[in-house]
């Protein structure tokens, strides 16, 4: 006969695994998500920046798309 002792300490590893293994899905899943779509979000708002401040100088910005590359200019350095 199992030892009661070492039964219930199974169970309680048993119920320690099991709350985090949903805690990983509960809490911390969520909370990376959150912070991923954050770096991407400031990743694209660093890069445009970057794109206007290099196209205000009135410098091309190339930027390559597939097999093309667009080169991007402000406006006001056209109408010079």
């Amino acid at each position: 006969m199992i030892n009661k002792k070492k039964l219930f300490i199974g169970i309680i590893i048993g119920v320690v695994v099991l709350a985090l293994v949903l805690s990983y899905f509960f809490v911390l899943t969520p909370y990376l998500e959150k912070r991923d779509v954050q770096n991407l979000n400031y990743g694209a708002f660093y890069a445009a920046s970057v794109i206007a401040q290099k196209a205000a100088t009135c410098e091309q910005v190339p930027l390559p798309y597939g097999n093309l590359t667009i080169n991007i200019i402000a406006v006001e350095c056209l109408q010079k």
